[in-house]
């Protein structure tokens, strides 16, 4: 498409969709907590959907000034909500 595209630790890790090669899904799956049923990252959904791939890979999305670049849009403020509750800022960016 022509154009630089800057990539940022994503602050909502749930709020994608992740696609993985053959080699990055052997790779995860070969981890000691690959189904494991940890649901520790807010609640058994969110944990289901997304704890395993935070737990393997570091998770982007692009950055404010390419928001359109295949953004992903949630209903709904409830995830901005647990922000300094549920989940500390610092944690999620490092």
């Amino acid at each position: 498409m022509n154009v630089a595209v800057t990539f940022n630790r994503a602050l909502n890790p749930h709020a994608g969709c992740y696609f993985l090669n053959a080699e990055q899904m052997d790779y995860w799956a070969k981890k000691p907590y690959f189904l494991d049923r940890d649901t520790s990252f807010i609640s058994p959904l969110e944990s289901a959907a997304t704890l395993g791939i935070m737990k393997t890979f570091r998770v982007y999305k692009a950055a404010s000034e390419q928001a359109n670049f295949l953004e992903i849009q949630h209903f709904g403020t409830a995830f901005l909500s647990l922000i300094g509750q549920k989940l500390d800022l610092v944690t999620i960016n490092n």
